[in-house]
């Protein structure tokens, strides 16, 4: 069996393939700039719609707080990637569930409740600006200094990849054996810019690279459900 790393595909690779899928080559019509920029679009996409990349920061709250800029939180930390999206937001560390997300399209009273132990139960997302998340119920104490997680809020997000800009660089947490799918990503975002037998060639492109999204989703749970068990041999 071949080791995974030869499935591995450089930027140089990955623009040559994709130039290949375009019809061109040998770059006479698209240039390299252009096709790094779409290459790396796709790895952001990959990355952020199978959830590949997940970071948790912790968030000391203070009394009567409803609101965390999580992305601020993120930058000022040295040690985590740049916030995309959270995901799961949990309360009081490992002692205590996760806050139920709420709708993002209204926020009301409705169904409203807090639990006997007075931790918050609903989290939205800011309308305004993403990058915050608002808690419902506020705070009812300040939480405790790190690393203590007592009485604090921890945030699950999803972060962004580190884009590729030298032609040996490799797509960043991406699988090997997923690198394949990323020039059709790239080729189908320049095709869909030109004439009706470009865009019926983006379309298919498109259904590749949403293939390899939907594969890695899948070899992500594998193990984690009792499904695997129902595989044929």
């Amino acid at each position: 069996m071949e080791p995974l790393t030869t499935f591995r595909k450089s930027l140089s690779t990955l623009t040559t393939e994709t130039l290949f899928l375009l019809r061109d080559p040998n770059g006479e019509r698209f240039s390299s700039s252009r096709i790094y920029e779409k290459l790396n679009e796709r790895c952001l996409d990959f990355c952020l719609k199978s959830q590949l990349i997940k970071e948790e920061i912790n968030c000391i709250m203070a009394k009567n707080q409803f609101e965390i800029d999580v992305k601020r939180l993120a930058e000022e930390a040295a040690t985590l990637r740049y916030y995309a999206f959270p995901i799961r937001v949990g309360y009081d560390g490992a002692n205590g569930v996760g806050i139920m997300p709420g709708s993002l399209l209204s926020i009301d009273l409705k169904g409203y409740s807090r639990a006997e132990s007075m931790m918050p139960s609903i989290w939205y997302l800011c309308a305004v600006s993403p990058g915050k998340i608002q808690i419902l119920g506020p705070m009812q104490a300040a939480g405790t200094a790190s690393p203590s997680e007592s009485g604090n809020i921890q945030v699950t997000y999803i972060a962004m990849p580190t884009p590729m800009s030298a032609v040996g660089d490799y797509p960043d947490t991406i699988p090997s054996y997923f690198h394949k799918y990323l020039p059709y990503g790239a080729a189908a975002l320049i095709l869909e810019e030109g004439d009706k037998d470009d865009l019926a060639l983006a379309d298919f492109y498109e259904l590749e690279f949403q293939r390899g999204i939907l594969e890695q989703v899948a070899e992500d749970y594998r193990g984690r459900t009792p499904y695997d068990d129902c595989r044929p041999m």
